[in-house]
């Protein structure tokens, strides 16, 4: 059986200090259990996002949150969810955004159902 590991979609864990942005990248619904593989293959591919200011994060927190746990039990589609949010906000928003795409394509081929 193949190993695998848990990839979070916000990252690097050492960019996210306080509480709320530990609750923001610690998020259930931005967590994926991942083949190890395929995660180490996104992270040599995929730059980190760009960190949200607090306000961005909070927002991006508070849509989080609203999903319902139809979407939130599935991280790509909560991943799919927040770029559809964040794609139409700020240009930092945007770009990050455009990374969670990126990261959905690795999501979806290596993700551990």
């Amino acid at each position: 059986m193949a190993e695998h590991n848990i990839h979070h979609s916000i990252w690097k864990r050492s960019d996210y200090k306080t509480p709320s942005e530990r609750a923001f990248r610690e998020h259930k619904g931005l967590k994926t259990r991942m083949y190890v593989e395929g995660h180490c293959e996104l992270h040599s591919k995929i730059l980190p996002p760009t960190k949200l200011s607090a306000r961005e994060m909070m927002g991006a927190l508070s849509v989080l949150d609203s999903m319902p746990d139809i979407i939130l039990n599935d991280s790509l589609a909560t991943v799919r969810a927040l770029a559809d949010y964040l794609g139409q906000r700020s240009h930092r928003e945007e770009s990050v955004a455009v990374n969670l795409l990126k990261q959905a394509v690795y999501i979806e081929e290596f993700r551990v159902d």
